[in-house]
């Protein structure tokens, strides 16, 4: 069986110039219907990525400031809280529906094991806490804070 390669497969600059032009123009029939929907999938599961990996970074900086409150790298583990709950809120605001994904117990709930694995290696004097659910409440309100 051959198969023809085509833009998508040799240049995807190339091929999404092309499908947008042919979108524009009404050429439905002509679109690579196939891999606009892989796009699509895609992006999706990109931004749940990306939700996923700032909730992490949250809680791995809340643990490492509850740890250590009084340490010098108390102001920057502040600004990565500051910095993950904005955007979270940015991907929340130009998508709402991912609000269900964020406050799905899977997600924080890996989120969370994700964190507390780094920060148990990197600071082996100390075990942070295992509640999930506080820290999560935690970030919740960081991120609510900050979409004021």
């Amino acid at each position: 069986m051959i198969t023809m390669r085509t833009a998508y497969d040799t240049d995807f600059a190339q091929w999404t110039s092309e499908q947008s032009q042919l979108l524009r123009a009404g050429h439905f029939d002509q679109l690579d219907v196939e891999h606009i929907i892989e796009e699509l999938d895609g992006l999706k599961n990109s931004e749940r990525r990306e939700i996923l990996h700032r909730l992490q970074t949250m809680i791995e900086h809340m643990m490492k400031r509850d740890l250590f409150p009084t340490d010098d790298s108390l102001r920057g583990w502040n600004v990565t809280i500051r910095r993950s709950a904005r955007e979270i809120a940015d991907l929340l605001g130009t998508s709402p529906s991912f609000i269900q994904y964020l406050t799905a117990e899977a997600t924080w709930t890996k989120a969370f094991r994700n964190a507390r694995e780094i920060v148990m290696i990197e600071y082996t004097s100390k075990k942070p806490d295992d509640d999930a659910k506080r820290y999560f409440d935690a970030a919740m309100r960081e991120i609510e804070a900050a979409t004021d």
